[in-house]
């Protein structure tokens, strides 16, 4: 139903809405300017048989001069206009709204009804009645099924300027720039999504809510004396006003939006190697190999943790279906045997993971071939029995290791990560510390790759045998890096080197083991040239171990990220330590970690049996010590620093409580979404994962007055947070 003043205006409106395909269109003229008009106007509604489901009170004008010069039928006019119609419409229709427990009442206020104006001052005060009234009643109607919102747009291109003869002044000339009037529509869109969700106070636009924020909490002289000068034929009067509100804007925004959420890698290995953390033996049926996965997953989500590393490629075999290499004997106690029933283990963690808002990052061994903890004869088609030439059995201990140096066995690795990325949706690529073997696995002996070392003698090769070996693992590092990159420019590449670069290194530490002699890591080199995205040296020991203090040597790390990659220390939580003091050392490690590197800190921890028991010290201590708010992930600005579209949030009482959803915008599908919550003027934020879309908050959960709700990418970019305020929206349940 249509109710206006002109017949013609009224009946083209009617015409456009038929056209857009409203199901009927009933035109009512009447002049609310008439004492009579509302009484008129809900007879006919009456007599018509229909209920209003939504009233809006959009009448009202507006008249320009020092109130001394106007004319009273004038001021009588916009009275009953602007406030005794509004009132009549409005308790005529609500009785029948709360008896059907449903009904959206919708008043036009203004940005004028947050402080007086001088020139226009009986428009103002008409305005600043409206936005009282409907603040008020809203409150009223709470529990009834009825809502109330006061639309308050500012400076509008509509006939209004005209009719209050503002043109020309500060107000009725701007149409560009911060203070560019909105339009009917622009503005009737915002006020539309108001009332469908139950705002108490809708105000469009950026500047309109700073200004009104000014108006009510600036001193009123200074307001005054600015609305002033506005309503002056002054075209300066607008750059004034714009300096006024851009400088008071950063003010506004301090004090209404919620402090950046914390930014911590929070990872932890999982080993399947031996069946150290999963699955638990080898030949475990495959509902427990899930529950027990699933069981890791809750935990690590329990502990406010963000990234689990999971260990796929533990000795040149897989934990995955792959036509370059055979199932791991540590799955289903035969190494080339499938789990029956099949499933696909790597999809099913990837899954679960991403389920939680939990990153997976792919866990490889590059060079072993064979573990003393198999059980199980090799494969047909492992490198063991199908590349003999690239693989060296070490001493007797059980130990197979391919031949770094070779170019063929660069050729698989390589083809194994990136058959990993074409095929899994995977968050990250990780390698450990093994490249040469340790010289204990093969007693004590030098690595036995004598006939690859002639061939290069044979080709003109210079090098000395160890800078040979050495140049060997820099060039598949540095090419791995770039094919992932290539790949997929989002996949994070991380490795995890022996935590000590060399001995005295820094003077004076280090302890007696060379990497960089034995493994042929120069892991130095790897992170001063950018070759991966984050390090994670295995800091294995003590705050206060004299040669390889952990700090020490962490600081020693800091000073060589020349590329600006991030450094989250491997931390161990050894079985064999009393679990009091162990968990007290890994909390001071965390917190060390946080003092040292304070822009994008983070721990990964070794490894995750030690925090499955359920009276678990290490659990309790850390999940309720320095994991006990969420965290993001860091962002990663050198592969992608661009944030996401901020989602559509809509927030909605109802008889529980809160119910909270949002829906992306954009092309690009968040990884995770965080929920910003504001209780007693504190926030706090909660991680949600891309498939999760609402909340329901209850009432017992405590008062929310506020939240927000941000989008975050695959590369920890967070989009821009908008504030709702739910004390705005009424029915509220607190």
């Amino acid at each position: 139903m249509l109710v206006a003043r002109s017949q013609a205006r009224m009946t083209s409106v009617a015409e456009e809405l038929a056209a857009l395909g409203a199901a009927a269109v009933v035109p009512l003229v009447k002049d609310l300017a008439d004492p009579a008009a509302p009484e008129e106007i809900f007879q006919a509604v009456t007599e018509m048989g229909l209920e209003i489901d939504v009233l809006i009170n959009n009448a009202g004008f507006g008249d320009y001069g020092p109130y001394i010069h106007t004319v009273w039928k004038t001021n009588a006019e916009m009275v009953q206009v602007n406030i005794t119609s509004l009132l009549h419409l409005t308790r005529l229709f609500l009785p029948g709204m709360a008896a059907r427990s449903s009904g959206r009442i919708l008043n036009v206020a203004s940005t004028a009804a947050f402080q007086p104006g001088p020139d226009m001052a009986l428009y103002y005060a008409t305005k600043a009645f409206v936005l009282s009234f409907s603040e008020a009643l809203a409150e009223e109607c709470r529990g009834m099924g009825v809502t109330v919102t006061a639309l308050c747009p500012g400076p509008t291109a509509t006939e209004f300027q005209v009719r209050a003869n503002t043109e020309g002044t500060g107000i009725g000339q701007s149409k560009r720039g911060p203070l560019r009037m909105m339009s009917a529509a622009e503005v009737a869109k915002v006020g539309y999504r108001g009332v469908l969700t139950g705002r108490r106070v809708v105000i469009p636009g950026a500047f309109n809510r700073v200004g009104a924020w000014s108006g009510r909490h600036l001193p009123r002289r200074l307001i005054m004396k600015t609305i002033k000068q506005l309503h002056r034929k002054r075209a300066t009067a607008t750059l004034l006003l714009a300096a006024l509100l851009a400088g008071l804007a950063p003010m506004a925004r301090a004090a209404d939006e919620p402090p950046a959420i914390a930014r911590e890698m929070r990872g932890v290995w999982v080993a399947t190697v031996a069946n150290i953390d999963w699955p638990s033996r080898p030949g475990l049926p495959v509902e427990e190999q899930q529950d027990e996965a699933v069981a890791i997953l809750d935990r690590v989500e329990a502990m406010r943790m963000n990234t689990v590393v999971l260990q796929v490629r533990p000795q040149a075999d897989a934990l995955y279906p792959s036509e370059l290499e055979p199932w791991s004997c540590y799955l289903t106690g035969a190494q080339g045997q499938a789990p029956e029933p099949f499933y696909d283990p790597l999809h099913f963690w990837i899954e679960q993971a991403h389920a939680r808002g939990i990153e997976l990052h792919a866990w490889l061994n590059p060079y072993r071939a064979g573990h003393p903890a198999m059980r199980s004869d090799y494969a047909e088609n492992s490198v063991v029995r199908r590349h003999p030439e690239w693989v060296h059995a070490l001493a007797d201990t059980g130990y197979y290791w391919m031949d770094p140096a070779l170019q063929g066995v660069q050729e698989h690795s390589l083809a194994v990560v990136l058959d990993l990325l074409h095929r899994y949706d995977l968050d990250g690529i990780h390698f450990d510390d093994y490249f040469y073997p340790y010289r204990e696995y093969n007693l004590g002996r030098d690595f036995p790759d004598e006939a690859a070392w002639q061939a290069y003698q044979a080709g003109g090769g210079k090098m000395a045998r160890d800078d040979w070996r050495r140049d060997a693992v820099n060039r598949f590092i540095q090419r791995l890096y770039k094919e992932i990159k290539k790949t997929k420019p989002w996949v994070k590449f991380g490795i995890s080197p022996f935590g000590v670069y060399r001995p005295g290194y820094p003077a004076g530490y280090g302890g007696g083991f060379d990497q960089y002699a034995v493994l042929y890591a120069d892991a130095r080199l790897w992170f001063n040239k950018g070759w991966i995205d984050y390090y994670t040296p295995q800091i294995y020991w003590n705050i206060a171990s004299m040669q390889t203090s952990f700090p020490v040597i962490l600081g020693w790390w800091e000073g060589e990220n020349t590329k600006g990659r991030h450094l989250w220390p491997g931390l161990y939580l050894r079985p064999g330590v009393a679990h009091e003091e162990m968990a007290r050392e890994i909390v001071g490690q965390v917190m060390v970690t946080r003092g040292m590197i304070q822009q994008a800190p983070g721990t990964i921890q070794f490894s995750m049996r030690s925090l499955m028991n359920p009276d678990s010290v290490i659990f309790k201590a850390l999940a309720g010590g320095p994991f006990a708010r969420a965290a993001l992930m860091p962002a990663f600005p050198w592969l992608d620093k661009k944030a996401p579209e901020p989602p559509v949030v809509q927030a909605a009482p109802d008889s529980s409580g809160w119910r909270i959803s949002w829906q992306p915008k954009g092309k690009e599908t968040p990884f995770v979404y965080v929920l910003y919550l504001q209780r007693a003027g504190s926030w706090r934020p909660e991680i949600y994962p891309a498939g999760q879309h609402s909340v329901q908050l209850p009432v017992e959960a405590g008062k929310v007055t506020a939240v927000a709700v941000t989008a975050v990418d695959r590369c920890g970019n967070e989009s821009k947070k908008k504030v709702i305020s739910l004390e705005e929206i009424t029915n509220a349940p607190f």
